[in-house]
């Protein structure tokens, strides 16, 4: 190995290369793990988006008539009004 060198500047330091390959090999234990954890939260945030579009669905499938019922009932009431007008003569 030639002095300055990389090789030369590890084991200067007391590291060789299997010291080397251990701290690696720490360091992507540690990468893997935080990859796992994030892996794992965005699982949970598709698993509840997934359940939240589901829910509305149903609710949608179950309040998709209720536009045509509304309208329905505000004509009867209009026509309600109209008739109970008639009778505010006969109430004063």
């Amino acid at each position: 190995m030639a002095s300055g060198g990389e090789g030369s500047r590890n084991l200067n330091k007391g590291n060789g290369p299997l010291q080397d390959l251990l701290e690696h090999q720490d360091y992507l234990k540690k990468t893997w793990s935080v990859s796992s954890m994030v892996k794992s939260e965005f699982e949970g945030m598709n698993n509840t988006m997934e359940l939240l579009e589901k829910m509305n669905l149903k609710v949608e499938e179950e309040y998709i008539g209720f536009g045509d019922l509304a309208s329905v009932l505000r004509v009867f009431v209009e026509q309600l009004m109209s008739k109970s007008g008639s009778f505010n003569d006969y109430v004063q």
